[in-house]
């Protein structure tokens, strides 16, 4: 997963969240959720 998230995102910053354990999934995907809300439908 490193070496294709660094092909695509060369330097920029690039974070790995485990999906299947909690260990800070909803912090991330309530601040994804928070950042949609600012476009319209």
């Amino acid at each position: 997963m490193d070496r294709d998230a660094r092909a695509r995102r060369g330097d920029l910053p690039t974070i790995f969240q485990s999906l299947a354990e909690d260990t800070g999934a909803t912090a991330v995907a309530d601040w994804i959720r928070s950042h949609l809300r600012r476009f319209p439908r």
